[in-house]
């Protein structure tokens, strides 16, 4: 009887049986069983860290435990598991900076930017009755008014864009890594965009 590990395989007695690529240190169990319940003779189960063992569903007097061995974390599945956290982090990440640069203005506010830019920017006759009441209750012109929405639409716009453009500069990032160490050098979204900034 000859049973082993080699390239990701459990082979028994020859035969190679591929394995789960798991992110994890697990463990395998060979049981030697009846052939009317597995026709080789054996049954096997791996165990990840955490979770229950699994055993041969027949009687418990009819199979034994011939090995365990021990089954390493694979090195993809690893770097899959931990681009995935990384990539959450910078997306949540983002989401907050997006959520602050929000709360800096009111929501409402920033619901009628779209509306104030087109007034703002319009000629002729295109009516402008939201810059107007704008005007005329906030006691300035409308000239003056239009330059105030021009400045801080555009700034707001241009924050926003520089939150997404570094958000999707760690996403490719993330993406291009080859190892983890390639992985946990790639830099937050707040360093990309203090990066370019300075």
């Amino acid at each position: 009887m000859s049973i082993k590990l080699e390239n990701h395989q459990l082979i028994i007695n020859g035969e190679a049986i591929n394995l789960p690529r798991l992110s994890a240190d697990s463990v395998v169990r060979v049981y030697s069983v009846p052939v009317d319940y597995r026709p080789s003779g054996y049954f096997h189960a791996i165990q990840e860290q955490g979770h229950p063992m699994e055993l041969p569903a027949c009687n418990a007097d009819d199979y034994e435990l011939v090995v365990t061995l021990d089954l390493p974390a694979h090195e993809e599945a690893v770097l899959l598991n931990a681009k995935a956290e990384v990539l959450a982090r910078a997306i949540e990440e983002a989401d907050q900076l997006l959520k602050q640069l929000e709360r800096d203005s009111s929501n409402r506010e920033i619901k009628t930017w779209d509306q104030q830019a087109i007034e703002a920017t319009s000629s002729g006759d295109i009516s402008r009755e939201m810059v107007e009441s704008i005007a005329l209750y906030r006691g300035i012109e409308q000239a003056d008014l239009i330059q105030r929405i021009n400045l801080k639409t555009s700034a707001y716009k241009k924050r926003a864009g520089a939150i997404i453009g570094a958000k999707q500069f760690v996403e490719d990032r993330i993406e291009e890594a080859v190892d983890l160490d390639q992985l946990f050098s790639v830099v937050s979204v707040q360093e990309r965009l203090d990066a370019v900034t300075t």
